[in-house]
């Protein structure tokens, strides 16, 4: 059997969460408690991504770079007291 998922507990809330890894995120949020090994086949593989997803949403809430910044030049338009400031549209 495989084992690639652990089942985590927040003893302070009273919720339980089954991720692939117990990083530094879960422990800074309360989850410090081991609760088991799951076995692969009991895992929603689907379920599974949208919790990686809202995780990550949360991280880039609470971050204080948004890692958008990449260098290019800004550009100003505008007159009359108003100022525009801008950048060219990439073209993938």
């Amino acid at each position: 059997m495989n084992y690639s998922f652990v089942e985590i507990h927040n003893p302070t809330t009273g919720h339980t969460i089954i991720v692939d890894d117990h990083s530094s995120y879960h422990w800074l949020n309360g989850y410090t408690q081991f609760v088991r090994y799951v076995p692969n086949n009991e895992i929603d593989i689907f379920e599974q991504d949208a919790i990686r997803e809202e995780q990550r949403i949360q991280q880039l809430a609470e971050s204080a770079d948004d890692n958008l910044e990449n260098g290019d030049e800004w550009f100003e338009s505008g007159g009359d007291g108003e100022v525009y400031h801008w950048r060219p549209v990439e073209i993938y």
